[in-house]
C-alpha cells in the first residue's frame, strides 16, 4: 500500500506543474489531459509520487479548494479498490465510482462522510532489488525494460545491475545532495537500506 498526497486545481493544473517542474528540476509525467485541464498527473519527488489534477466539472471546487489536497492510495488490485470504496462512501459523496483509466486498471475519486477527500487505485509494487526505489515508469526500469527486477540508477551503460559497492557510492551520493546530510550519515542510511534488498540479501 502506497500513500501519496493529490493536489487540485480549479484550472490551473499545468501552470503549477510548470512551477513545481522548474523548482524541483523534475518532468511530470501526464497521463491524460483534455483540451487545457489535466485529469491525472504524477510528480516523482525523492522517489514518492505528487499527483495533480484539475477538480473536475461539476464537482464543488470549494470542496477541494485551489491546490486543495486529498490522500491518494495505491492498492493491490481491484477488489481491493471497490471494497475500501464501498466502506468508505457511505454517507459521503461520489466523484468518480471505480473504473479503468488510462493511468491505472481501477480509479475512484470521493469524499467521506466527515468531510475527507481521497482517491483509490490499484499500483505497481515493483522496487528494486538492489535499492529499493518504486518503479511504476517505463523509464523508471533498467534500460526501459520492464521485465527486468532493478532500476535505471543500478543499471550500467550496457544493461547489467550494478555491484554492490557501485549502488552503494551512488546511493551516499544521492543521500548526502537530497537530504544535505552528512557523508558519515548518509552510509549509515544507505547501508541499513541496502540490507533490506533482496540483491544483497547473502551478503555478509
Amino acid at each position: 500500500m502506497t500513500v501519496s498526497p493529490y493536489l487540485q486545481f480549479n484550472g490551473n493544473c499545468s501552470d503549477a506543474i510548470s512551477f513545481y517542474e522548474k523548482a524541483f528540476e523534475v518532468k511530470a509525467e501526464i497521463y491524460k489531459k483534455e483540451k487545457n485541464f489535466v485529469v491525472h498527473a504524477e510528480l516523482n519527488l525523492g522517489g514518492g509520487y505528487v499527483c495533480l489534477s484539475d477538480t473536475p466539472a461539476g464537482e464543488e471546487k470549494s470542496t477541494f479548494g485551489n491546490g486543495g489536497i486529498s490522500i491518494s492510495i495505491e492498492l493491490d488490485n481491484e477488489l481491493a479498490v471497490k471494497t475500501v470504496f464501498n466502506k468508505m462512501k457511505v454517507g459521503g459523496k461520489v466523484w468518480e465510482s471505480p473504473a479503468k483509466t488510462e493511468w491505472c486498471d481501477c480509479f475512484c475519486t470521493f469524499q467521506d462522510k466527515f468531510g475527507v477527500n481521497w482517491s483509490l487505485m490499484t499500483g505497481e509494487k515493483t522496487t528494486c532489488v538492489a535499492c529499493g526505489m518504486p518503479m511504476k515508469k517505463k523509464a523508471e526500469f533498467a534500460m526501459g525494460d520492464t521485465n527486468k527486477n532493478y532500476c535505471c540508477h543500478c543499471a550500467r551503460p550496457d544493461g547489467s545491475m550494478k555491484s554492490y559497492d557501485e549502488v552503494f557510492k551512488g546511493g551516499v551520493q544521492w543521500a548526502m545532495g537530497e537530504f544535505k546530510i552528512s557523508e558519515a550519515e548518509a552510509k549509515k542510511m544507505i547501508e541499513q537500506n541496502m540490507k533490506k534488498q533482496p540483491a544483497w540479501k547473502n551478503k555478509k
